[in-house]
């Protein structure tokens, strides 16, 4: 019976994280046309980080569903709001190959860190694992304002 219970709420947490990345994605775009890419990512990054914090310390199955959803939508509307910014700012002859490169990288970074966070995961256990996770959205954000500009507020790229 528990582990009837447990693999119920692994799936259910599956299924929200995968309808909140999705319904979030029809929002991130405006978001970002509003606001610029800074102002949208900023939440969603945090959101990022807050719901695998929860997943480090999970125990009970309620815990697993409500990480899900934040989760979901940092990932969801972090993809939408990056993908925004590489289309915005990319010249019409080099948007093909941008977006291209964008996603070489981004799948790069979904399959190395898969076998990055396996292997830590193996080690340190599960814990270890998603707090390691939740890390790395908070140094995108330190990035994020290493790296913010002109280019990246919406009234003066506009």
């Amino acid at each position: 019976m528990a582990s009837t219970c447990k693999v119920r709420a692994i799936s259910g947490s599956l299924a929200l994280l995968a309808l909140s990345s999705l319904g979030v994605r029809l929002f991130a775009g405006r978001a970002y046309d509003a606001w610029g890419p800074a102002t949208t990512l900023v939440p969603l990054l945090v959101l990022l980080a807050a719901g695998m914090s929860v997943l480090a310390v999970a125990k009970a199955p309620l815990l697993f569903l409500l990480a899900a959803v934040p989760t979901g939508i940092g990932i969801g509307g972090a993809h939408t709001t990056l993908i925004s910014a590489v289309v915005d700012r990319s010249t019409p002859e080099s948007r093909a190959s941008s977006v291209a490169g964008f996603a070489a990288c981004w799948e790069l970074g979904v399959g190395g860190g898969t076998i990055v966070m396996g292997q830590l995961a193996d080690r340190a256990g599960f814990g270890a694992m998603f707090l390691a996770v939740a890390v790395l959205p908070l140094l995108g954000l330190v990035g994020l304002r290493w790296l913010r500009g002109p280019a990246w507020r919406r009234e003066e790229a506009a």
